[in-house]
């Protein structure tokens, strides 16, 4: 048997190695049940919608799946002011008016749902409408409220972006994605049309860059 087998000093960095291992699963462990939860569903090819009329709008060989009962009804967690993502399945609320220049007054809000921009358009106006919201809280205090937008890079080109608001219903369709340095901001430049724009910290939990997705009206 090797001398160093029971070496004392390496079992303590096995343990400490261990250790500290089950404490970063256990801290991410909302983000793996996300993940999860994500595969998951496309695994079984679950869809998510918001009314029953909004399959007429899906391709025809999901025409199985409805026979199946392979889809979800979303219900807007708050008509007032919500965003719902139906391939992430995501369903927030959303806070009007956020002050971009208050950290503290943000980072409060980010703990709650997704932030809209003080002084950004608001939907149905000319202008740009801007949310963001953390991919991963930076703390490690990781939860599903505070990673709101960890699954939005899972989002592609013509997927469906919705925002109730006062009542009404406002749909988008995702027309760029791309990743930006964190001192970015020409995706907030006003074009003179509606538009929305879906901003996060990228990768998940770091500050160095920026993952923005740029949506526009759809009409049905």
């Amino acid at each position: 048997m090797p001398t160093n087998f029971l070496n004392p000093w390496r079992l303590l960095g096995y343990w400490l190695l261990s250790f500290s291992m089950a404490i970063l699963i256990v801290a991410s462990w909302p983000l793996i049940k996300m993940e999860g939860l994500y595969q998951l569903n496309r695994f079984k090819q679950i869809h998510f919608v918001i009314e029953p009329k909004d399959i007429a709008r899906l391709d025809p060989h999901f025409a199985e799946l409805i026979r199946q009962g392979n889809l979800q009804i979303i219900t807007p967690v708050d008509t007032n002011f919500a965003l719902v993502i139906p391939t992430i399945g995501l369903n927030a609320k959303i806070f009007a008016e956020v002050d971009l220049a208050n950290e503290e007054e943000y980072n409060k809000i980010l703990t709650q749902g997704v932030a809209h921009a003080l002084g950004s358009a608001l939907p149905g106006q000319k202008g740009t409408i801007y949310l963001f919201a953390h991919s991963a809280d930076l703390s490690f205090n990781y939860s599903e409220i505070n990673a709101l937008f960890y699954l939005l890079n899972k989002l592609k080109v013509g997927d469906e972006v919705n925002i109730f608001y006062n009542g009404w219903r406002y749909l988008y369709q995702v027309t760029e994605k791309n990743v930006v340095s964190p001192t970015s901001t020409g995706f907030l430049n006003n074009t003179g049309e509606e538009r929305l724009v879906l901003q996060t910290c990228w990768p998940p939990g770091t500050r160095w860059q920026r993952l923005v997705l740029l949506a526009k009206p759809k009409y049905i």
